[in-house]
C-alpha cells in the first residue's frame, strides 16, 4: 500500500527530490513508508498520536529496545520499558542461556547496547506460548508474524 501511494504520488508530480513523507501511525504502515522512502530516496517522518505508557520488546542487538526507550522516555518520562526474553534463555533475568524457539532475540548474550538501558522489568515468554500466540494471530487476525 505504501509503495503504491508513493509511486502514484511520483506519477502525479506530488513528490520531489526534497519531499518529506509524513505518516501518522504506530504500526506497520509507518514501517512500510520508511522502507519505501529509503528505497526511493525520500525523507520519512513518522508521528504517533497519544502518549505511550508502556513499551515491550524482545532484543537481539538491543538497538530497538535502547532506541525506543530513549525516544519514548524523552516524550514521556513515565513510560515503562520492558524487555521480553525467552523463558528458556532468560539472561537478563540472571539465568543461563539455553535452547528456545523464539527467533531473532536473546542470542545467548546480553548485548552491549542494553547495558545502559533502564528497564522497568523483564517479561519471560515460553517458546510454547510464543508459538501458540503466533498461530492464533495468523488464524484469527491474518497477521503473518514471527514468534
Amino acid at each position: 500500500m505504501a509503495r503504491t501511494i508513493v509511486l502514484d504520488a511520483e506519477r502525479h508530480g506530488l513528490l520531489h527530490e526534497d519531499s518529506n513523507i509524513l505518516e501518522c501511525t504506530s504500526g506497520n504502515t509507518g514501517i512500510a513508508f520508511a522502507m519505501v522512502g529509503a528505497a526511493r530516496g525520500y525523507a520519512v517522518t513518522i508521528v504517533m498520536s497519544g502518549r505511550v505508557d508502556a513499551f515491550v520488546s524482545g532484543y537481539g542487538t538491543g538497538g530497538t529496545l535502547a532506541g525506543c526507550s530513549k525516544a519514548l522516555r524523552s516524550a514521556n518520562a513515565r513510560t515503562h520499558v520492558y524487555a521480553m526474553e525467552p523463558a528458556e534463555s532468560a539472561l537478563l533475568s540472571g539465568e543461563e542461556a539455553c535452547c528456545d524457539w523464539i527467533e531473532g532475540i536473546a542470542g545467548g548474550f546480553v548485548p552491549p547496547l542494553l547495558r545502559d538501558v533502564r528497564l522497568d522489568g523483564v517479561k519471560k515468554v515460553s517458546s510454547q506460548s510464543a508459538m501458540q500466540t503466533t498461530r492464533r494471530l495468523i488464524r484469527e487476525f491474518g497477521l503473518l508474524v514471527g514468534s
